[in-house]
């Protein structure tokens, strides 16, 4: 791995699970693993984005019942209908999100169950998880009021200490793991992401409860393999990139081998970290006709899915990490497994579907020495870069590209994998999809104070001036200068380094009532009505152009896994919410979303945020 290549890297990820293991997936490999054993994996969908961010800290609601005994199904909160303009919608902290009198049709998640209960030195991991019935107090009872959470206990150690699952559902649902003796919880940092940000602290505003801690140094050596080895092919652990949800726990489902809404899977081997499945996704308007999305998941012992790559592994090059050999100079712009859009990456390959017909040119190559080449037909021709450019076209870029330019810069470069397999990496400089749309951010701080604040994204527009960050003087009012400038809020737009999890959840509305919605759902996550009113117009006029309007959110804890924000001196409470607007027919369906506020105490810090250039489906 070179400081420019994207590849494996647990220990980037900050709050991910470390790197422990470069061993292969043979039971030698480490002495204490069982045999391979089989648990299918979880189909997710990564969603590109484009961002307007408010910032919260808030923590997801908890479903009870009594611990060891199997209970129902756990229920999500259900969701009223708003249709309310900014004027009128309440700002609530116990408001829920609205739904619509036009039906969606649900997109469900596979249930994924292990086959056999398995013990690995202390640790025994159960056949199949146990619901616990009982109100679990990991964090005050103010952040768990934001979202849903569930538990699950998964396994347990040889002291009798129980191994439990979290699952919080905002947008899909993220999943953590903690120990629990009945009355002390400790929260296991290496599997944590999902409730922890960028400094490894947890992103409820009020932290932890007074019986939990986090514990920074365990980790299981059967839940952390950097490599598998299978058919003489190494699989490179992906999982920084790929945002997949956990499986669905008590979805009553069991996804196996087969094809599902265009995706299919396919059992590649058993391995002694579980099993390892393949996943192809035919190309859509969102990726060049000729390619397919292919993904390797590792269904593993916790229920927390992984994602591996062939090696080299690569699914994103950083600008400067790539010398063409023509000209001895560098890439100026980042080439990713996505290009440009606001979810740049998400840990899977784009295949070439039938690389024969092609005649490959070595144009650079990375500075551990892969090749990466360009392709065109006989005749001198590139359907793959036409059918990109068409896509460029589509978003309306000013000023557009001639197309000789265009393709004079080299907009896909491929490379072979251990596999066999070309594939696609494209150019950032070109948007495949929409960006994250005009991140705006306001600070509230107590008193006059600067403040520094960084965004884990690529930004490239910004006011006041990015730079490596921003640093200005806040008022308690919100506003904010900048060498000798004033400035309501920070802007920005650019575009996430990691990919959007599965949207499984919203409110379908008319489109002519998408707009009052809106306003609402703004409110009820806690913008107050100034924000709300600039929210709603920037948002209002990019409202998709359809019959219907699936309405979905991002909040703060999956915002910040995704955007991560580091800002000095730290918030007391961060609100963040994030839309995705969607197209869609007027006989569909989809699960109400729960909604919830946030209670801004202290320093605070809002932002908002959206998907650009969704389109009708």
């Amino acid at each position: 791995m070179t400081a420019d290549t994207h590849r494996h890297s647990r220990q980037a990820s900050s709050g991910g699970r470390p790197a422990r293991l470069n061993a292969s997936a043979s039971p030698s490999a480490v002495t204490d693993l069982p045999a391979p054993r089989r648990r299918p994996p979880h189909a997710a969908i990564a969603a590109g984005c484009a961002a307007v961010l408010l910032l919260a800290a808030c923590g997801p609601a908890h479903s009870a019942g009594a611990r060891g005994t199997p209970s129902a199904t756990p229920t999500a909160t259900t969701t009223a209908t708003a249709t309310a303009a900014v004027a009128t919608a309440t700002a609530s902290p116990s408001a829920s999100a609205s739904t619509s009198a036009t039906p969606c049709p649900a997109s469900s998640s596979p249930n994924q169950v292990p086959i056999v209960d398995t013990t690995i030195g202390t640790r025994t991991w159960f056949t199949n998880p146990v619901p616990i019935n009982s109100p679990i107090p990991l964090f005050p009872a103010d952040d768990m009021t934001c979202g849903t959470f569930t538990f699950y206990q998964v396994g347990r150690l040889s002291d009798g200490d129980a191994i439990d699952l979290g699952l919080i559902s905002e947008m899909g649902v993220s999943g953590f793991l903690f120990l629990d003796s009945g009355s002390q919880y400790t929260i296991l940092q290496a599997y944590s992401s999902a409730i922890l940000d960028q400094t490894g602290q947890v992103v409820f505003s009020d932290g932890m409860g007074p019986d939990t801690s986090l514990d920074k140094t365990t980790t299981y050596p059967e839940l952390d393999p950097t490599t598998l080895s299978v058919g003489g092919v190494t699989y490179t652990n992906v999982s920084e990139a790929s945002n997949l949800p956990p499986y669905d726990v008590a979805g009553g489902s069991t996804l196996t081998a087969g094809s599902s809404e265009g995706t299919d899977t396919t059992l590649l081997a058993s391995t002694s970290y579980g099993d390892l499945y393949t996943q192809t996704t035919a190309s859509s308007g969102a990726a060049p006709a000729g390619l397919t999305e292919t993904g390797f998941v590792l269904a593993g012992y916790d229920f927390i899915p992984q994602s591996f790559l062939p090696s080299p592994a690569i699914y994103s090059i950083s600008a400067g990490g790539l010398t063409f050999t023509a000209t001895g100079a560098t890439n100026a712009y980042a080439y990713t497994d996505a290009g440009a859009g606001c979810s740049v990456v998400d840990g899977n390959e784009m295949a070439l579907l039938d690389s024969a017909p092609y005649a490959f040119t070595a144009a650079a190559k990375t500075p551990d020495g892969t090749i990466m080449s360009t392709a065109a037909l006989a005749d001198g021709t590139s359907p793959l870069a036409s059918s990109l450019y068409t896509i460029y076209a589509s978003l309306d870029p000013s000023p557009l590209v001639p197309y000789a330019a265009y393709l004079a810069s080299d907009p896909i470069l491929f490379y072979t994998n251990s596999q066999g397999t070309v594939v696609a990496l494209f150019t950032t400089e070109y948007p495949m999809s929409g960006g994250c749309g005009k991140p705006v951010e306001y600070l509230y701080p107590t008193r006059e104070t600067t403040v520094r604040v960084t965004v884990g994204a690529d930004v490239v527009k910004s006011a006041p001036v990015y730079g490596d960050g921003w640093t200005v003087k806040a008022s308690p009012s919100g506003q904010l200068e900048d060498h000798g400038a004033t400035y309501g809020s920070l802007y920005w737009e650019g575009y996430a380094l990691r990919a959007f999890p599965a949207i499984t959840e919203g409110t379908v509305v008319p489109r002519p009532e998408a707009a009052a919605v809106l306003a609402a759902q703004s409110r009820t996550l806690g913008l107050s009505p100034a924000e709300a009113s600039t929210f709603l117009a920037f948002w209002a006029p990019r409202i998709p152009d359809s019959p219907c309007i699936e309405i979905s959110w991002l909040t703060t804890a999956t915002l910040d896994q995704l955007l991560p924000l580091t800002v000095t001196p730290r918030p007391t409470t961060m609100l963040r919410i994030f839309v995705v607007m969607r197209g869609v027919a007027t006989d569909v369906s989809v699960p109400a979303e729960p909604l919830r506020g946030t209670v801004r105490r202290g320093f605070t810090l809002v932002e908002w945020g959206g998907l650009l250039g969704t389109s009708v489906t």
